[in-house]
């Protein structure tokens, strides 16, 4: 009676010259609480694309009355730009995606500040160049555009890489929630009070109102009992 040997799953067999992987120690807290604090300021520099996404949406709209006086637009020309930059955080939004697959999500992020430095400080030369001036300013707005569109995109994925397990939850909840709250920041400045500046220089205040006759008799018999 011949018996045939059943082979157990349960049970693997390392042939010669094979690593077999065995469970690795437990990381000391010391290395849990480094991970932990480098995640978080990972998490907290990542935020910084919702910043430029309002910064972006925002910065152009309390100056576009300038812009339309330096350019001489009309109003579908002051709403295309506007709008570049929304148009191109379409695009880096689209593309991002694909990108950091094949490159990576930190190396993607990385590529981030070019496109928004070439918008900030070559955009500042548009009106210099003429008739070239408003079709240099969209190409300005739609690189920077695909930058923060870029960022907003990939951000939160390469947070979710690096974070531990037990906290990565709770950054990526934040990372949603600061969104909504960092990117209208960029409109909270404007000119002091009491004046009004160029609107190139700041916006988000509107210009203070005169007091009228009526209102200003009224508080003044108030002061004058």
């Amino acid at each position: 009676m011949s018996t045939k040997k059943v082979h157990n799953p349960m049970t693997t067999t390392a042939s010669p010259g094979s690593k077999v992987s065995s469970p690795g120690k437990q990381p000391s807290p010391q290395a849990r609480a480094a991970a932990r604090r480098y995640a978080t300021v990972l998490a907290l520099i990542a935020t910084l694309g919702p910043f430029f996404y309002g910064f972006e949406g925002m910065v152009l709209n309390g100056a576009i009355k300038a812009v339309g006086s330096e350019f001489h637009l009309g109003e579908l020309a002051k709403g295309v730009a506007g709008s570049a930059g929304i148009i191109g955080g379409l695009i880096g939004a689209v593309l991002a995606g694909r990108i950091s697959d094949k490159i990576g999500r930190k190396t993607t992020l990385m590529w981030v500040g070019p496109f928004l430095a070439f918008e900030a400080i070559c955009g500042v030369f548009s009106p210099m160049l003429g008739s070239y001036g408003y079709p240099f300013l969209l190409l300005c707005r739609v690189i920077g555009g695909i930058g923060f569109g870029a960022a907003t995109t990939v951000a939160p994925g390469y947070v979710a890489e690096i974070a531990p397990a037990d906290i990565r939850g709770r950054l990526l909840h934040h990372l949603h929630h600061l969104h909504p709250r960092v990117a209208p920041l960029p409109g909270l400045g404007g000119p002091p009070r009491g004046g009004r500046e160029d609107p190139r220089q700041g916006h988000g205040r509107a210009r203070p109102r005169r007091p009228r006759p009526g209102h200003r008799r009224l508080h003044g018999r108030r002061r004058r009992r």
